[in-house]
C-alpha cells in the first residue's frame, strides 16, 4: 500500500504546484489618453473653441500645457480641455528631467585656460574679457 500511496501523493502535490504557477495574467489598465489621442481628437480651450491638432500638439510639446478630460468626456466621444500648467506643476516637471550628460573633455565649474580666437567674421575674442559671463562655443 505504501508503494501505491507514495506516487499518488507526489503526483497530487505536483499538480497543485503546477496550478499555482499558471495564474491568469492581469490585463494592463487601459489608458484613455494614450489610446484616444490622434489628429481627430477633440481638444478645446477654456472658452470652448476647438483647437486644431497641429496647434495643441505644439502647445503640449512646449511643456507649458496639459490635457484634461473635458466635462462632456465619454468613451464613445472622447474630448479634452487644454489647460496651462501652474508654476508648481512646471517646477515638478522640470525636477523630473535628468541633468545633461557631463562632457568627457571638461567638468562643470572647471576653469578654462585663457584663449584668444577669431570668429567667422574676423572679430577677436579674448577669454579674459568674457570672465563671469556664460559662453557657448559651437565648433
Amino acid at each position: 500500500m505504501k508503494k501505491t500511496f507514495t506516487p499518488w501523493l507526489f503526483a497530487s502535490l505536483f499538480s497543485v504546484a503546477v496550478q499555482a504557477q499558471t495564474a491568469t495574467p492581469i490585463p494592463p489598465k487601459p489608458s484613455r489618453t494614450a489610446s484616444a489621442l490622434n489628429d481627430q481628437t477633440l481638444v478645446i480651450d477654456a472658452s470652448g473653441s476647438t483647437i486644431p491638432a497641429v496647434i495643441w500638439r505644439g502647445m503640449l510639446s512646449s511643456g507649458e500645457y496639459k490635457l484634461m478630460s473635458a466635462p462632456e468626456y465619454s468613451e464613445a466621444n472622447p474630448s479634452y480641455r487644454l489647460v496651462a500648467l501652474t508654476a508648481v506643476e512646471r517646477e515638478k516637471a522640470l525636477a523630473r528631467v535628468p541633468p545633461p550628460k557631463e562632457s568627457p573633455f571638461f567638468t562643470t565649474g572647471q576653469v578654462l585656460a585663457p584663449f584668444k580666437l577669431r570668429d567667422l567674421n574676423g572679430r577677436k575674442f579674448n577669454s579674459q574679457e568674457l570672465a563671469g559671463k556664460i559662453v557657448g562655443l559651437n565648433f
